[in-house]
């Protein structure tokens, strides 16, 4: 069954602390706090020194709150695989919404937004991949560690590995480009 792309209706049942978050005013959807960058934000960026605070307190990527016992990551297939993950961990209604509410995950045409549209001084991890993913896994777990790893152009970034998954779901693309659980 497809998750309902109906925008307004998803913003209708938000996850708890969702709606005390800042609301990008053209897309009237919710800035998750990973991409807060001070006073502005930017949705195709994570804000890496935000994602490495939020872990070390148990904070949730995407509404700040503390992550309680169990914690979701939402990524493709291979990094489902090798537990690798460039996202901080969420909570599992988050994690859920996201896929929903994010234009990037919900639709199959969504494309990322070219690296210069990125806010100066974002960056990537060194063996990052470009290309988007044809299924999602959200998987959940109890713990996970911090890694710092190399960025491309020099430095490092906070680099997430859970513990070994509990359980998982995964997702897709449906034949009308709307995300869907498989």
């Amino acid at each position: 069954m497809p998750i309902e792309p109906d925008v307004a209706a998803l913003l209708a049942r938000l996850p708890e602390r969702m709606p005390e978050l800042p609301v990008d005013p053209r897309r009237k959807l919710p800035i998750p706090a990973v991409s807060q960058h001070g006073d502005s934000h930017d949705f195709t960026a994570i804000n890496g020194e935000q994602s490495l605070w939020l872990a070390q307190q148990r904070r949730c990527a995407i509404c700040g709150g503390d992550l309680g016992y169990w914690v979701a990551f939402l990524g493709g297939e291979k990094t489902f695989q090798l537990r690798g993950y460039s996202d901080p961990p969420m909570h599992p209604a988050c994690a859920e919404a996201s896929l929903t509410l994010c234009p990037h995950l919900r639709l199959e045409r969504a494309r990322r937004a070219s690296e210069n549209h990125a806010l100066a001084g974002a960056t990537t991890g060194a063996g990052w991949m470009e290309a988007k993913p044809q299924r999602w896994v959200l998987g959940i777990t109890r713990s996970y560690d911090i890694l710092m790893s190399p960025a491309r152009g020099g430095g490092q970034i906070p680099m997430f590995r859970p513990a070994p998954f509990k359980a998982h779901r995964v997702f897709g693309y449906g034949p009308d480009g709307w995300i869907t659980e498989l």
